[in-house]
């Protein structure tokens, strides 16, 4: 990811993106949200729960669809100015 403002890169794991309340560029000061890009949550999750569904069977599809779901939501992950 990258900040808006100042184009510094900005880990995903870095304390910036898990910080809770406000979040800020670490370069630039700029307040930051981070908000789901649709367009690639659709391309990363669809298939993955596509194959999920006619694979697996049970408890245990309703888990791994979760976990691809929200797996693919935090890789979609954009960041845009608050």
């Amino acid at each position: 990811m990258e900040c808006p403002g100042c184009h510094q890169k900005i880990g995903v794991f870095s304390k910036t993106t898990n910080k809770f309340g406000k979040k800020a560029c670490p370069g630039c000061g700029k307040a930051l949200k981070f908000k789901v890009d649709l367009k690639k949550y659709t391309l990363i999750a669809l298939p993955l729960i596509f194959i999920a569904q006619f694979v697996l069977a049970g408890i245990i599809k309703a888990l791994a669809v979760g976990i691809v779901a929200g797996l693919a939501a935090w890789l979609s992950m954009k960041v845009i100015e608050a």
